[in-house]
């Protein structure tokens, strides 16, 4: 690994299994850095904001720390890929906001109920960070893009949040109580994992026009 040029904003390194990489302080971000890789596909990723230029370089001084780092933004790369793949097989289509939240809003409260509990309050927001919160007053808010999400999938985040109505932690008896709502818990919280990319895709590529969500993409592209 060679170091090839240093600013106090962005330094820019050649490695043999990596090829160049230039890391920089985000544009969009005042706290933080970001790489990318030329002349491959940017890949966007956040370094801390405490994490200085030296221990950042150390990712790159043994081959096993590399590794961990390339396999890091392989993963990245993979999601990012995956989640093109999947907006490519949707048509061009405008969502009513209403339909929306109606549609998950019966499913939300058959699912509260069967349980016996009780929520202070249920909203909606075009959530791409979280597919739901919980505060610990007993407000929930879920994202309006579980539309898109299978319903077996959808019931999980649901459920999710309603156990936090119980555990407000993620402790093990939070993790206990949501098997026992929802025995494939675990296997299914990785699996949605893939959904956060695709959101946030969704997200930049539709728009909010009055109550409808308008989505210029997919098929038709």
């Amino acid at each position: 690994m060679q170091k090839i040029d240093s600013k106090n904003n962005s330094v820019k390194i050649v490695s043999e299994r990596l090829g160049t990489v230039l890391l920089n302080r985000s544009a969009r971000r005042k706290h933080g850095r970001s790489y990318h890789f030329i002349p491959f596909k940017p890949v966007s990723g956040l370094f801390p904001k405490n994490m200085s230029w030296q221990y950042i370089m150390k990712l790159f001084q043994t081959d096993s720390q590399e590794m961990r780092f390339l396999n890091s933004v392989s993963k990245k790369i993979s999601s990012e890929a995956d989640a093109w793949q999947w907006f490519h097989t949707l048509d061009s289509l405008s969502l009513s906001l209403l339909e929306i939240e109606n549609q998950l809003s019966d499913q939300f409260f058959s699912l509260l109920c069967k349980r016996g509990l009780s929520v202070r309050s249920l909203s909606f927001r075009r959530m791409v960070q979280r597919f739901g919160r919980c505060d610990t007053t007993g407000n929930i808010a879920l994202s309006h893009y579980l539309y898109f999400l299978p319903s077996v999938q959808r019931q999980y985040v649901m459920l999710h949040e309603i156990t936090h109505l119980i555990h407000p932690h993620h402790q093990p008896e939070f993790w206990k109580t949501l098997e026992s709502f929802f025995p494939d818990a675990a296997v299914t919280h990785r699996h949605i994992m893939k959904w956060g990319p695709r959101f946030r895709l969704l997200h930049q590529k539709s728009a909010l026009h009055k109550n409808e969500i308008i989505i210029r993409a997919g098929k038709s592209e």
